[in-house]
C-alpha cells in the first residue's frame, strides 16, 4: 500500500493573447494583478495558433506569459480556470473573445495547462475543468509529449519554463 502525502506546491502561470486594438497588456496586467501578482513577464516570439485564435478574435494579436512565483496549492489549479473563463466572458465582443487567458500550473515534475475540453490524455479535475498535461521533467528540462500544443514546443519557451522550473525549486 502506498502512503498518501500532499505533493508540493507549485506556481500558477497565465498565458494572454489578445485583440491589441480592443485590449492591451496594461489592461491583462490589471486583471491578473486583481488575483495574482506578476513575479516576471515572457514574450514568446513563436506563436504558430495564432492563425486559429484570429478567426474569431482579429488579426492584432499579442501574447505575453506572467506568473506568479507565490507558492500554490494545486487545489487552486480549478478555481485558477474558473476564474480565467469568467475573465474571458466578460471581456466578450458580439459573441467573439477578445482576450484569451489560458491558465498553467508549474510544478517540479510536471507543467499542466486548464481546459474545458476533454480527451483521452486530460484527466478531470472537477467543475467542468480538465487538466492538460503539456510537458514532464526529465533529466534536466521540461519535455513536450506527442499532445503537446505546437507553440509549446518551442525550445525558447520550454527554456523560459525551465528557468521558471528553478525558480520554483529555490522556493521549495
Amino acid at each position: 500500500m502506498s502512503q498518501l502525502f500532499s505533493p508540493t506546491k507549485g506556481f500558477i502561470f497565465g498565458s494572454f493573447l489578445f485583440d491589441s486594438i480592443h485590449f492591451s497588456q496594461e489592461k491583462c496586467c490589471d486583471i491578473w494583478n486583481e488575483r495574482y501578482a506578476i513575479s516576471e513577464h515572457f514574450f514568446p516570439l513563436y506563436n504558430p495558433l495564432e492563425d486559429y485564435y484570429s478567426k474569431e478574435m482579429g488579426q492584432n494579436l499579442k501574447r505575453f506569459f506572467v506568473i506568479d512565483f507565490k507558492l500554490q496549492e494545486r487545489e487552486d489549479f480549478v478555481p485558477a480556470k474558473l476564474w480565467a473563463d469568467s475573465i474571458e466572458r466578460k471581456f466578450m465582443n458580439n459573441s467573439n473573445r477578445i482576450v484569451n487567458l489560458d491558465i498553467g500550473f508549474l510544478s517540479l515534475e510536471n507543467f499542466q495547462l486548464a481546459t474545458g475540453k476533454p480527451y483521452s490524455h486530460r484527466v478531470y479535475l472537477g467543475s467542468g475543468v480538465y487538466s492538460d498535461l503539456t510537458y514532464i521533467f526529465e533529466g534536466k528540462s521540461y519535455v513536450s509529449l506527442k499532445w503537446t500544443y505546437p507553440d509549446y514546443r518551442d525550445e525558447k519557451k520550454i527554456e523560459q519554463f525551465n528557468k521558471w522550473r528553478a525558480q520554483l525549486k529555490a522556493s521549495l
